[in-house]
């Protein structure tokens, strides 16, 4: 994560436009509260792909997506995160955003674990 001081804060925001890559590993086939790691189970499948149906199945998401953002998530409405209506039990209404996805790649499969590295522009306002 970059931190700018000084003069540096000047060109924070051509940071903040800039492309951002991520790592992140995935389970599927489990259902969460909060659609990550940290949320209670609500739903379970047994995972019956393999590695190549996972590449495929990836191919979609590349290009021009709309994006909604989830209800655990620091984005704001009203001036009030989006994970605060969430912990209270209320669900908004979110527009899609626009974002481009450069490059998803697998770097890692380990049924029903895969760790995937992806590339994307920042979200550009409602779809």
């Amino acid at each position: 994560m970059p931190l700018c001081f000084g003069e540096a804060t000047k060109f924070s925001q051509d940071l903040l436009d800039a492309d951002k890559t991520y790592e992140a590993t995935m389970r599927l086939g489990i259902r969460t509260t909060t659609g990550d790691a940290e949320g209670e189970a609500i739903e379970t499948r047994e995972v019956a792909c393999d590695e190549a149906s996972v590449v495929e199945a990836m191919k979609p998401f590349l290009g021009d997506i709309v994006q909604v953002p989830p209800m655990y998530s620091a984005l704001k409405r009203e001036g009030k995160p989006l994970y605060e209506y969430a912990r209270a039990g209320q669900t908004v209404e979110r527009e899609g955003r626009q974002v481009t996805i450069h490059a998803l790649e697998m770097i890692a499969c380990a049924l029903p674990l895969v760790t995937f590295r992806v590339t994307c522009s920042k979200c550009h306002g409602a779809a």
